[in-house]
């Protein structure tokens, strides 16, 4: 792999860039279609840009019109700090006009091929219905989740409802529901196949488990008392086989192995012999022995007997006891057959019905255009479709590349790696892809890297342009010492190289010697748990002094530390002891990044208690908030005035802030009671004439809502409502400002 110089790159061929976070990856993709507009001739909607969100391919837009704009501000003496276009330009031959280029360019921006991977599909699919076979007027869904739940509700009728009471009864022990099923099968089905292992053959298991029953029911009638003799002989551990526990392990045996001819053969079939010496009703399970039925037969192992033998006495080799091993053993296997064949049919038929129901009712999800497109390019009219796909698009940037998966490469494969004019770039940081995020699969990643030429199509951005000098070298030093830090040798570590674009303002702390910029990266340790006097001390869990730390405790420990040091940094930046940009630090300065929602919640807490504010940028859905709860009592309020119950529920809320015994003396007072009614009803007419935010703004300024919220712990998250929706499965708290009492706002 080599670095990549975005004057020097081949315009032709399969190329595969990695850029890490900070490199420049955007830059690079509009300077690209700077050389492919100036050096190949392309014309605008000749160069196919695909990403992977709505948001991304309007920056694309953007940032790919404003590069070119800023070339022709070069091309015509206007601009003067553009080196990469000064040298595009300059290599222009006599004949060539790359000013003209760039005035027809800029005039036809509008004609931008930026597409998102299903937006590309789709428009392949509708502009070349009859190559594609695909339905030329079917409506587009974006989420098929409640096609895909109507569909297993169907399965789960058909197959319960006609179930024997045993079968039944087996299902609804592993499933609860349909939708506890399709959560389990939904991953099966889906744009690639995916094959359920181990592959099982159920009546096989169950004439084996019927077997081994038998077997054991044999060496039982034969030997129940010598087994007796061996759990009370006393030779036995008793931390696992007190006397009571033996009792217990010696009435299941009984119930199992004791059952008549007739019980055994009523629950494994015709084909089970009787045995000599059966005696006793039984009690005959329909499954496999759970819980703690289960850990009864275990001591009947002879793993377990050989554990629990005290030394200085022989090992019991009773062959019950193998025979029940046997037995629990071929039990499993059993209920794993059943319970994988289950899955296997679960799975087929969803994925059967589902692609029947999109044809009747002739709509498509995003999967589906991926699916419909890539077995067009591999069906019989896949040749001709190809060919007009490299005539309409000659080259094509492909961002965010690390979220593709199998079936997406494979179409951008089948249209551009036998093409030796046409261009594909791959842009995107394999790291990235080892998470999985957006349905990226990192080995298809892997074997886009094996199918490039390892000396000329891969190529890594170097330079990060976002991190100070600093941050970049801790980074370098922390994943260097590492042979394999992403575990894959295919993906290594290449050091990258600071820009120094960061270090022109850097965070700076009065110290001694005046303003210094502290580490880059500092990693804390905490301490754990000391056992408390005349306690004997737990087994430690890492290497140290005993013992341990739980999870929760550790996880409030953190927050509560991350919370100390935000602290401590805005009185620094209050007193004029932290800068940053050459500004005293302020809290909007500050974020914190974590995993969870829940840890999220440990770090609000935390900085609540020290009088820091914050805003939690979260995937869950705004809907799912308190704030968006009580919204709703308010406007089901106004939307009926005269509904007395909806308007003490609205007052209840944090919006409007009344109390119960406060809203008790309203509702008494028959003037007072009508006059908030009066209110309610103009706050929704003015909804009604000036639309929904308007009349919000004028419920939070009457009622005094605002500072009655922010004055709450988090509360300047509950005004602004920002839940918002990060691009990736971290969760991030960004803090507020503290006022003089300790409290925040912005």
């Amino acid at each position: 792999m080599q670095p990549l110089d975005p004057l020097a790159v081949p315009l032709e061929g399969v190329r595969l860039l990695e850029a890490s976070a900070g490199t420049g990856k955007t830059w690079t993709i509009a300077a690209l279609y700077l050389r492919l507009l100036l050096e190949r001739g392309l014309e605008v909607p000749e160069i196919l840009v695909v990403t992977f969100t709505q948001a991304a391919t309007e920056e694309l837009r953007e940032r790919i019109r404003g590069r070119v704009r800023d070339a022709l501000a070069v091309a015509e003496g206007r601009k003067g700090d553009d080196e990469f276009a000064a040298a595009l330009l300059a290599r222009a031959g006599p004949s060539e006009d790359p000013r003209q280029r760039l005035v027809d360019a800029l005039a036809r921006m509008d004609e931008l091929a930026v597409f998102t991977i299903h937006g590309f599909c789709q428009r392949v699919l509708q502009e070349n219905a009859f190559e594609s076979g695909a339905l030329f007027d079917a409506e587009v869904g974006a989420d098929e989740r409640d096609l895909r739940r109507e569909v297993m509700e169907d399965f789960w009728r058909r197959r319960l409802y006609g179930a024997s009471a045993p079968e039944a009864a087996r299902l609804l022990e592993e499933w609860k529901d349909p939708g506890s099923l399709l959560r389990q099968v939904g991953g099966l089905v889906g744009p690639e196949p995916v094959e359920l292992l181990p592959v099982v053959d159920p009546p096989a298991a169950e004439r084996a488990r019927a077997a081994a029953h038998a077997a054991a029911r044999r060496e039982w009638a034969a030997g129940r008392e010598a087994v007796r003799g061996v759990l009370e002989s006393g030779v036995l551990n008793r931390t696992s086989y007190k006397p009571e526990k033996v009792a217990r392990v010696l009435a299941a045996a009984e119930a199992e192995f004791g059952a008549t001819a007739a019980v055994a053969q009523a629950r494994f079939g015709a084909g089970v012999e009787p045995v000599d010496g059966e005696f006793g009703p039984g009690m005959p399970a329909l499954d496999a022995p759970e819980g703690g039925e289960a850990e009864l037969f275990q001591l009947l192992t002879p793993e377990r007997i050989s554990r629990a033998t005290k030394t200085g006495h022989p090992v019991s080799e009773h062959p019950f006891f193998a025979a029940c091993a046997a037995w629990l053993g071929a039990e499993a296997e059993a209920v794993r057959a059943r319970r994988v064949a289950l899955l296997r049919e679960a799975a087929g038929y969803l994925a059967h019905t589902l692609e029947a129901r999109k044809s009747e009712r002739r709509v498509l999800f995003f999967d589906d255009l991926l699916l419909h497109l890539d077995r067009a390019l591999a069906g019989p009219a896949g040749g001709a479709l190809v060919e007009r796909l490299r005539r309409q698009y000659p080259a094509a940037l492909i961002d965010e590349f690390q979220d593709t998966d199998a079936v997406q490469y494979r179409i951008f494969r089948a249209i551009y790696a036998d093409a030796p004019a046409s261009a594909l770039f791959l842009i995107g940081d394999p790291k990235q892809a080892i998470y999985g995020f957006r349905g990226a699969d990192v080995f298809t990643y892997l074997r886009a890297g094996r199918d490039v030429d390892p000396r000329a199509g891969r190529f890594t951005l170097t330079h990060n342009w976002r991190s100070s000098s600093p941050f970049v070298q801790a980074v370098n030093t922390l994943f260097a010492r590492v042979e394999r830090p992403f575990l894959f040798a295919d993906i290594p570590f290449h050091p990258a190289v600071a820009a120094g674009k960061g270090d022109r303002a850097p965070l700076e702390v009065q110290g001694p010697d005046g303003f210094r910029a502290p580490a880059a990266l500092s990693l804390w340790f905490l301490e754990r748990e000391e056992p408390a006097p005349g306690k004997k001390p737990g087994k430690p869990r890492t290497l140290g002094k005993p013992g341990t730390l739980g999870k929760g405790v550790a996880q409030e420990r953190a927050a509560a530390a991350c919370a100390e040091a935000i602290a401590g940094w805005l009185e620094l930046g209050e007193a004029g002891r932290a800068r940053l940009e050459g500004r005293a630090l302020e809290a909007a300065d500050l974020a914190v990044l974590v995993r969870t929602r829940y840890e999220a919640e440990a770090v609000r807490r935390a900085l609540a208690r020290v009088g820091v504010a914050s805003v939690h940028y979260s995937r869950e859905s705004v809907y799912a908030s308190e704030e968006a709860g009580e919204l709703a009592l308010l406007l089901s309020a106004l939307a009926a005035p005269e509904d007395a119950g909806l308007m003490r529920a609205a007052l209840a809320t944090r919006l409007l802030g009344r109390g119960a015994e406060e809203i008790a003396v309203l509702a008494a007072d028959e003037e007072a009671w009508e006059a908030t009614g009066e209110r309610f009803r103009a706050w929704a007419a003015d909804g009604q004439a000036h639309g929904l935010m308007a009349m919000l703004q004028r419920v939070l300024e009457e009622s005094g809502a605002a500072g009655r919220i922010l004055a709450a712990p988090g509360g300047e998250g509950g005004t602004e409502d920002e839940q918002l929706r990060p691009e990736s499965e971290e969760e991030l708290v960004r803090t507020g400002t503290r006022s003089e009492d300790g409290r925040v706002g912005r």
